[in-house]
């Protein structure tokens, strides 16, 4: 597929103060994502000032716990990493899903106008300077007051003992105010582009849309949206290791039985299903719609061509004898089968088997550090090689 005529009018991603302020320190610049250095700085601000303070403020063993904390190594070197690389993968799918709408002729000419305003909308959305300004006051704010402290506070190189009381070190709070920041404001401004998606989503399937009931991707043509949550891949893993780091600290550290970290892991993947595979659904009613006309004008189609059939090669069959072995009506009639039998296949939410795959590895792969401190990974590595014969 190319890329829309109007990049910037198609994007998810370009805008925003955050993305203003990385052109003009020349961070990001055009069409240079410059991944590799801002992934390189940001894992540079969130960990070496962290590692510095520990070790002036604290005892090697402290030091030594920093470095063997998973919950830290979780976020500064795996989610964040993948929260910036993921931004463009989340655009480039985005402007084709835009470009597709478009060249698959699934608008009419009157809802023209209408498509590109809603990314006239999409835009000032993503532009706007409110938004985006208010998502990360509020996460900073909440990432201060409530996730840092109950975070880290048990965390020996986070605290600091004053006789017979205990308070956050300087690596503590460098971790509550930057290194955990960081994490969650990409993490929301990823959530935040979701939601842009969900928006669009919902706007499009307002439309008068021109959909093909017995369309090969059984979707009426919408099809290529099933690959749409792909994008959010990256973000998926972020945020599933985050969530894994902790539940991992406190299974180490408190008596989890199996059944309840399979229920969590169960419940988490299904959580993450229902908001980044959920929003299709959104074009249920259409695709209902699509089908049960569809069935009936197929239906009525597929009729009249069976008692045409029927009556040629039924009642009048001595009269056409000599046509039997080359006649258009055979073929015709299997055609016209196959797509009736593809329109009662038909999905009502335009989602891909690959994709709802790919989502459910990377909510609960992040988990195996979690499940292995219950099972060890010689039992483990048994169960998975005894399940895959």
């Amino acid at each position: 597929m190319q890329e829309p005529e109007n990049p910037d009018i198609a994007s998810s991603i370009s805008g925003g103060v955050l993305y203003r302020f990385q052109e003009l320190a020349r961070l990001i610049r055009p069409n240079q994502w410059n991944a590799g250095l801002r992934i390189s700085l940001t894992v540079l601000v969130g960990w070496v000032p962290l590692v510095a303070l520990t070790a002036m403020s604290g005892s090697s063993t402290s030091l030594v716990d920093l470095l063997k904390d998973y919950r830290v190594f979780a976020r500064v070197f795996i989610a964040v990493p993948l929260l910036i690389a993921g931004e463009k993968l989340i655009e480039e799918r985005f402007r084709l899903i835009v470009r597709h709408f478009l060249d698959a002729n699934l608008l009419k000419a009157d809802d023209a106008p209408r498509f590109h305003a809603i990314l006239a909308t999409i835009k000032r959305l993503k532009d706007g300077w409110i938004p985006e300004l208010a998502l990360v006051s509020f996460v900073c704010l909440g990432g201060v007051l409530l996730v840092g402290k109950d975070l880290m506070l048990g965390a020996p190189w986070s605290v600091r003992n004053l006789g017979d009381s205990v308070s956050q070190s300087p690596a503590g709070w460098y971790f509550e105010l930057i290194t955990q920041t960081i994490y969650l404001v990409l993490l929301s401004l990823a959530l935040w582009k979701w939601f842009l998606y969900v928006l669009f989503f919902w706007r499009v399937s307002r439309l008068e849309l021109q959909l093909v009931p017995c369309d090969p991707d059984r979707s009426g043509g919408l099809g290529f949206l099933g690959y749409s949550p792909v994008a959010f891949i990256p973000v998926v893993i972020a945020g599933s290791t985050a969530v894994g780091s902790v539940l991992r600290y406190q299974a180490m550290y408190l008596a989890f039985s199996p059944e309840w970290l399979t229920m969590f892991v169960v419940l988490w993947v299904t959580v993450v299903l229902l908001i980044f595979v959920g929003p299709l659904a959104i074009f249920g009613s259409t695709l209902t719609h699509v089908g049960r006309v569809g069935y009936l004008q197929y239906g009525s189609l597929a009729h009249l061509q069976a008692e045409q059939f029927h009556e040629k090669w039924v009642h009048e069959r001595q009269a056409h004898l000599e046509e039997l072995l080359t006649a258009r009506e055979i073929p015709a009639l299997n055609n016209l089968a196959s797509s009736f039998d593809r329109l009662q296949r038909m999905k009502l939410i335009p989602l891909d088997k690959i994709t709802l795959i790919q989502l459910t590895a990377a909510a609960a792969v992040p988990m195996l550090p979690v499940i292995m401190t219950q099972v060890p990974l010689t039992q483990l590595l048994k169960i998975i090689f005894r399940a895959l014969l």
